[in-house]
C-alpha cells in the first residue's frame, strides 16, 4: 500500500497563498491554543489534517489513492 501524505489541506494551498502578505505570511488564530494568541504562518503550515481524504480498506488498511489523485493535477 501506499506512504499516506503527512498533511492533507482542507482549503488548498493554491487558495490560501492568494491571501497572504509580502512575507508570505497568513496570520491566524487557532482557538485550541488561544492563550497564543494571533501568529502568522505559511500556507503549508495552515488548513491541514493529518488523513483527511484518507479513507480505510475493509481490511483496516490506509488508502490514501484520492490523496495522490489530487496530487497528479
Amino acid at each position: 500500500m501506499n506512504k499516506p501524505p503527512r498533511r492533507q489541506h482542507f482549503v488548498p494551498e493554491m487558495l490560501s497563498k492568494r491571501f497572504t502578505d509580502d512575507d508570505g505570511k497568513l496570520y491566524v488564530f487557532d482557538k485550541n491554543e488561544a492563550r497564543k494568541g494571533i501568529g502568522d504562518r505559511t500556507p503549508k503550515g495552515v488548513f491541514w489534517k493529518p488523513h483527511f481524504y484518507t479513507s480505510k480498506t475493509y481490511d483496516g488498511k490506509k488508502d490514501t489513492t484520492l490523496e495522490d489523485n489530487y496530487k497528479k493535477k
